[in-house]
């Protein structure tokens, strides 16, 4: 499944790229590093017990044993990577990184039970990408993204 995003979120996307730092935690920047990090702390805040983060090729992987992405959202997959979300769980006047995720990377997938979503961009190596998260995470929700718009410090 891809989705195709409405004029709304893609002008929500652009907020963000114009002003990181106020959706970023204090010392992060827009590198994919950084926003794997924070996908992961949410992740562990939102109650998963197993986190990690990996690479596969040019994709970063984060994978949790829990879907926390919907887990206290009012949004579902893949609105949730398209709105954004208070975060108050982790620190006051924070936000959710699946904004981040969509605002900085140029390919984002989610899956869950190894079935890919498309959030955006059309990856071409979908495929083997698939068989990876079905091979290392087929009960896990994975997000996975990679290519970045221009590298800005928060």
């Amino acid at each position: 499944m891809t989705f195709e995003p409405e004029p709304r979120d893609l002008e929500i996307l652009a907020k963000v790229r114009a002003e990181p730092s106020a959706y970023l935690s204090p010392g992060r920047t827009t590198s994919l590093q950084d926003i794997a990090l924070e996908l992961a702390n949410d992740a562990v805040y939102l109650g998963s017990e197993r986190v990690s983060i990996e690479r596969f090729g040019l994709w970063f992987i984060v994978a949790a044993s829990d879907d926390w992405l919907v887990n206290t959202s009012k949004w579902q997959v893949p609105e949730v990577f398209f709105r954004i979300q208070l975060f108050h769980e982790y620190r006051k006047n924070s936000t959710r990184a699946t904004v981040l995720a969509a605002a900085f990377a140029t390919e984002v997938v989610t899956f869950l039970g190894g079935v890919p979503v498309v959030i955006q961009g059309d990856p071409t190596d979908l495929d083997a990408l698939q068989t990876f998260v079905q091979n290392q995470h087929a009960k896990s929700r994975v997000v996975a993204f990679r290519g970045s718009y221009e590298q800005t410090a928060a």
